[in-house]
């Protein structure tokens, strides 16, 4: 068994994930026409994606 799957040296989140999480919160807040409506219908997807991260190899 071999191949690049184990040769990963982590996860590395960088400018598009950045932007790509900007541009979903703008259209929360254009679709909900609240800021605090779009951010705790974006909180949950951010925690499972950290919990997510967190259970990758480092």
């Amino acid at each position: 068994m071999g191949g690049s799957l184990y040769d990963s040296s982590g996860v590395h989140v960088g400018v598009p994930e950045i932007i790509g999480v900007a541009v979903a919160l703008l259209v929360l807040v254009v679709t909900f026409g609240s800021t605090l409506a779009a951010g705790m219908s974006l909180l949950p997807v951010l925690i499972g994606v950290g919990v997510g991260l967190t259970g990758l190899p480092a």
